[in-house]
């Protein structure tokens, strides 16, 4: 049986990966900052929990598109309570 190479076996791709986190995590506060200084001229506590509730939203959106490009097919969550489940779950 031939073994399979893995690219995360590869060291050079898990330091580019472990640097692309990196950037992304350590640019996310700043990024915040930015955006509240953009969008939220009244420094109000329900602007500020919209503003928060838009970017988990979008990150969520974010996070099924490109699963579903990874998938090559459209994927969403399983139906609960006895309801018929579709085609492309989430727990494949």
């Amino acid at each position: 049986m031939e073994k399979k190479n893995n690219i995360l076996q590869n060291s050079f791709v898990v330091a580019i990966l472990a640097s692309i986190c990196c950037a992304l995590w350590g640019s996310a506060a700043p990024m915040i900052k930015i955006g509240y200084g953009l969008m939220l001229p009244s420094q109000n506590t329900a602007s500020t929990m919209l503003f928060a509730g838009m970017r988990f939203f979008l990150a969520g959106v974010l996070t099924i598109l490109g699963y579903s490009l990874i998938c090559r097919r459209f994927v969403y969550p399983k139906k609960e309570n006895g309801q018929p489940e579709g085609r492309g779950r989430l727990d494949d």
